[in-house]
C-alpha cells in the first residue's frame, strides 16, 4: 500500500484501472500463438481480438478501433498491412513481432511509423504481454 495526500491506495488498482476496456488486435497467422498471447493478454485486463492474416485486416482494425495492433510480420505480405494501418489511424499504437528480423527490416518498419518491434525469437508471450500493458499505459 501507498499514500498519497494520507489517503491510502494500492498501485495495482490503479494501472488496472487504467488498463481496462482497451482493446488488442492480434494478427498472427499462427493459432497456438494467438491463443497464447491472448491468455498473457487478458491476464493483463485487456480486450484481445484475433485477426488471421489475409482478411480485411484493415476494415476491421478500421471498425473496432484497437489501441493496439499486434502485428506478425513473418511473411512479406504483412509488411503491406504496416502503411495502411498507420495511414487509416495515425494515433494507433502499432507494433510489430517477427523471427527472423535484420536491422534493415526495422529500420524498413520504423520508417512505416511502427510504435515498437519486438523479435519473438527473444521473447516469450508473457514478456510480449509486460510490453503491449507497458505501451497501453503510456
Amino acid at each position: 500500500m501507498f499514500y498519497f495526500q494520507k489517503q491510502k491506495f494500492n498501485i495495482q488498482e490503479l494501472f488496472d484501472a487504467a488498463v481496462q476496456g482497451h482493446i488488442v488486435a492480434v494478427v498472427e497467422p499462427e493459432r497456438y500463438l494467438a491463443k497464447l498471447y491472448e491468455k498473457y493478454l487478458q491476464a493483463c485486463n485487456l480486450t484481445v481480438l484475433h485477426i488471421q492474416p489475409g482478411e480485411l485486416v484493415a476494415v476491421f482494425v478500421q471498425r473496432v478501433r484497437p489501441k493496439i495492433v499486434l502485428l506478425s510480420c513473418d511473411d512479406k505480405a504483412a509488411h503491406g498491412y504496416i502503411e495502411v494501418l498507420r495511414r487509416q489511424n495515425p494515433h494507433m499504437i502499432l507494433v510489430t513481432i517477427a523471427h527472423n528480423s535484420d536491422q534493415e527490416d526495422i529500420q524498413r518498419f520504423m520508417s512505416q511509423g511502427v510504435t515498437s518491434h519486438i523479435n519473438r525469437t527473444l521473447s516469450r508471450p508473457q514478456d510480449v504481454a509486460v510490453i503491449i500493458r507497458g505501451l497501453v499505459t503510456t
